[in-house]
């Protein structure tokens, strides 16, 4: 087994930890949040999870429409 295939394997393991890891955390963060509050997710707590961009309508418009109105 090589160096390479060995580091992938580990980040690999530590991103399945750190999933496990913020479900619990977000459990927890919801049982005890304020009645009023947004209820958080495990991507928020997980920092091995990428951010999704937000896109305007504009753009998708732009793409899937042709552009036009």
């Amino acid at each position: 087994m090589t160096l390479r295939e060995l580091t992938l394997m580990a980040d690999g393991r530590m991103k399945h930890d750190w999933s496990i890891a913020s479900q619990h955390m977000a459990l927890l963060a919801n049982v005890n949040r304020a009645a009023g509050s947004r209820p958080g997710t495990a991507r928020d707590f997980d920092p091995h999870a990428a951010a999704q961009p937000k896109v305007g309508v504009e753009i998708l418009r732009t793409v899937f429409c042709g552009g036009g109105a």
